[in-house]
């Protein structure tokens, strides 16, 4: 059983946003865990799938400070947007 603010299942979290029947109960439960889900979400950015980049994208903005920039920044010029 995961306790509130375990950011152990952060990388699983990562994965099932990019599965459909998955992706909104993860995207709430890293807006839930905030701040602190944000270098882990910013190092999934290089997850090979565009759709699948832009759902991390969509959450890390609303979680991430300004140490997410640089990752959020990098994708500014991705080839597969």
């Amino acid at each position: 059983m995961a306790v509130q603010g375990d950011l152990s299942h952060v990388p699983d979290l990562a994965v099932a946003l990019q599965v459909s029947a998955t992706a909104g109960q993860a995207a709430d439960y890293l807006l839930e865990l905030g701040k602190p889900a944000a270098p882990t979400m910013a190092a999934a950015l290089t997850t090979p799938g565009a759709t699948d980049r832009a759902n991390l994208l969509h959450v890390l903005g609303r979680i991430g400070g300004a140490e997410s920039l640089p990752a959020i920044q990098a994708l500014a010029h991705d080839p597969d947007p």
